[in-house]
Parts: C-alpha cells; structure tokens; sequence
C-alpha cells in the first residue's frame, strides 16, 4: 500500500495468505486507490471458492502456486490483450462521436418542431420508433439525437440502410421472423 501512494503500477501479483492479512481482504482497497490496476491474485491454498471470490472481489486472474514463468507470461499478455481492446473500443468510439452530425432540432415550421418533441419525449421511453422520410430529410440525424436522449445511450447506435435489404429480410429484422409450420400428415 506505501508503493502505491508513491508510484503508478500497471500490475499487481497479490497472494492471498500475507503476514497476518488476507489478500482477499487487501484486493479492494488496492483498487481503491487505484482502479485501472490489473491485481492477479496466487496461492498454495487454491480452491474453486477462493478463485471465484477473488474475481468477485476485482481480480482480473487467479493462479495456483507453484507457476511456471509461462503461466506469467500468459496472465500478462491477457491483460495487454484487454487493455489494446479497450484502448481500440474508446477509439473508434470517440471516432464515432466525432463523426456525428450536429444534433440542431430546432424549426421555424410548427408541424417539424411538434415531431422533433414528440420524438424526444418518445426517446425516454423504452418505444421502439420508426422514422420514414425521403433521402435527405435528416432521419439520420434525428434517429441520433433520439439515442443521444434514451436510457440507451450508453450502448452502440447503428444504422442500416434500409434501400439495401430485400423486404422479406427487413420486415424479418423490424417484426421477428416466425417459421411457417407444415401441415401434419
């Protein structure tokens, strides 16, 4: 714990049994104060239940002793691994947020503002909504700014061009598919 208050460390190797204190006991107070950091945790006393809770308690990997230099290796670059994943996924979402268009839904025409509120009021709710409109109309960019407004806001926003699907395949993707049952014989 004195390390950490000094120093920055990508990775801690923690084992569970420490003079007097349990690991299991230290490993949330490390990501207290450090909650980037990737804690393995390793024992002689390994069991199913003391995995289980160490992951549970923000380990990101458990290792029985004794472990070879290649068991190290593998744990290491798991976590190299994760951390490029993550790297990537914060990147192409920034890239994505960049590429939006600017979200101005404002109209001098009375009918326009009325469906811009009703389809911002609509975005709170868990409504599934349909906008249909001629190429160039900003459907794009209403859809957006109703996802930027919903509980869903946090997950993907995905647009599909509709032109580009055969009717059979959109009205399965917009309504579910059921499977045409044959008559017994």
């Amino acid at each position: 714990m004195k390390q950490l208050e000094g120093e920055h460390f990508d990775v801690v190797f923690l084992d569970l049994k420490l003079d007097g204190e349990s690991g299991l006991n230290l490993l949330p107070e490390l990501l207290k104060r450090d909650p980037q950091l990737e804690i393995v945790v390793f024992t002689a006393y390994a069991s199913i239940e003391t995995a289980v809770e160490a992951m549970r308690r923000g380990a990101v990997d458990y290792i029985p002793k004794p472990f070879t230099p290649d068991q190290i290796r593998a744990v290491l670059g798991k976590i190299i691994k994760a951390r490029k994943l993550l790297s990537r996924v914060a990147e192409l979402e920034s890239r994505l947020s960049g590429d939006a268009p600017v979200m101005a839904l404002n109209s001098t025409e009375p009918a326009v503002q009325k469906a811009f509120e009703v389809a911002l009021k609509a975005a709170g709710t868990p409504a599934t909504i349909l906008i249909l409109g001629e190429s160039g109309t900003g459907k794009t960019v209403l859809a957006r700014a109703i996802h930027e407004n919903s509980p869903q806001k946090e997950n993907a926003f995905v647009t599909v061009h509709c032109p580009s699907l055969s009717r059979e395949l959109l009205e399965s993707e917009l309504f579910g598919h059921v499977k045409a049952r044959t008559p017994a014989q």
